[in-house]
């Protein structure tokens, strides 16, 4: 129990110096209850010797004896106190980094400290780690707090909170930046699963554990999913465009070659709502990674085989969608004489026929005062069309064709 000299005095009469007493080695012995009334001793060494149940003395500390116990009478230039019970207002030394304001005893590089006016930090192991500025920001490891919460790497690459946009506007913000570069840095999100909500009950988007984006809604009810492949070295880009220009849904990737796949479910359909543009609508010599919904051109080759003198072919036009081609064009043939005639004709897309029936069209002449016409049908032993018709004279005409055939 602290105890003033007056309160002493009062109480026990004259006091009888009686030297110094070091109080870490209780030297010269005291002992609890033994003592001549009015004897003290002024502390010269702070230590914990415990006398009638006091154990806190401080350099220049009076050790009083009252005729039946030892009491202290606090001195010296620093308080030491078991307990401290303030009514009114502590007022404390500003303090510093490596020395704050208020500490505790064999730890003094640790505790609170007021850097500025109307600002409070902390410091540990002599170095500051949190400060509350004048404008209510916290920041941890940043001596300069830009947000309401700034989380920092020694004022580097920092996770920063804002009520409002710095730059202005409003709203909550949160960004990683790094303070001392002047830069924006990754930010890394651990957990088993991360869900965005735009209010308190509606899901917007959930990033599963497994890589799965679902957007629109939880899983199960999402508009969109997006699913990653284990070791994937190609994906879909989907790209905006400025006005006047086409958005794109692109296959990319490491490959060279990548085919892009549209798949509906069970017997469902994919459907194009509006008019479906073919990109590939030049091709002249067709390639594995032409697809197969793609238009073209091509000058096929002639053979004439029964009753026909000469033959030509304009550049002549096709267009495959899946597995069936179909052509259409101009040829021009002079029979040999009137009667039966056959000819044949090379394929845009190579095709093994099995049947004639594979291949199917028609032709007829558009030369005027000519009326011959014929049929079209497969090749089994060419690979080609194989033109079929009756001459009625031996007058060059032009033919227009068109046919359709497989892939096969």
């Amino acid at each position: 129990m602290l105890k003033t000299i007056s309160s002493i005095t009062n109480a026990i009469g004259a006091l009888n110096y009686k030297g110094t007493w070091n109080a870490s080695t209780n030297t010269p012995t005291l002992t609890s209850g033994v003592g001549t009334k009015g004897d003290y001793y002024v502390v010269s060494v702070a230590g914990s010797t415990t006398l009638d149940g006091i154990s806190n003395w401080g350099v220049g500390d009076l050790a009083t004896y009252n005729g039946s116990v030892w009491q202290r009478v606090e001195g010296g230039a620093d308080g030491n106190f078991v307990n401290l019970s303030v009514s009114g207002v502590a007022t404390f030394a500003a303090g510093a980094v490596a020395t704050p304001a208020i500490t505790t005893t064999g730890d003094t590089n640790t505790g609170v400290w007021f850097p500025a006016a109307d600002t409070i930090a902390v410091s540990t192991a002599g170095s500051e780690r949190m400060r509350i500025d004048s404008s209510g920001n916290v920041g941890i490891g940043t001596t300069s707090p830009q947000g309401k919460l700034n989380v920092s790497n020694a004022g580097a690459a920092g996770f920063e909170f804002f009520t409002n946009n710095p730059s202005g506007g409003v709203g909550t913000y949160i960004q990683s930046f790094n303070r001392s570069a002047g830069a924006y840095v990754e930010t890394h999100f651990y957990a088993a699963s991360h869900t965005f909500r735009t209010n308190a009950s509606a899901t917007s988007m959930v990033l599963a554990s497994t890589g799965v984006i679902s957007l629109g809604a939880a899983p199960g009810s999402e508009s969109l999913r997006a699913t990653p492949v284990a070791s994937s070295v190609n994906y879909v880009d989907a790209s905006g465009a400025v006005t006047t220009a086409a958005p794109s849904l692109a296959a990319a990737g490491s490959d060279t070659n990548i085919n892009l796949s549209l798949s509906a479910k069970g017997t469902g359909t994919v459907s194009a709502t509006s008019g479906l543009s073919i990109a590939r609508t030049a091709v002249t010599a067709p390639a594995a990674s032409d697809g197969n919904v793609f238009s073209g051109t091509y000058t096929p080759s002639l053979t004439n085989t029964t009753n026909i003198a000469s033959s030509t072919a304009a550049a002549c036009q096709y267009m495959r969608v899946g597995n069936v081609v179909t052509v259409s064009g101009q040829v021009t043939i002079d029979p040999t004489a009137a009667g039966a005639c056959n000819m044949k004709m090379t394929l845009p897309i190579a095709s093994t026929f099995s049947s004639g029936r594979q291949a199917s069209g028609t032709f007829a002449t558009v030369t005027s005062g000519q009326s011959d016409q014929g049929s079209i049908i497969g090749d089994t032993a060419g690979a080609q069309f194989e033109f079929r018709f009756t001459a009625v004279n031996v007058a060059s005409s032009i033919y227009a064709f068109h046919v359709t055939y497989q892939i096969i």
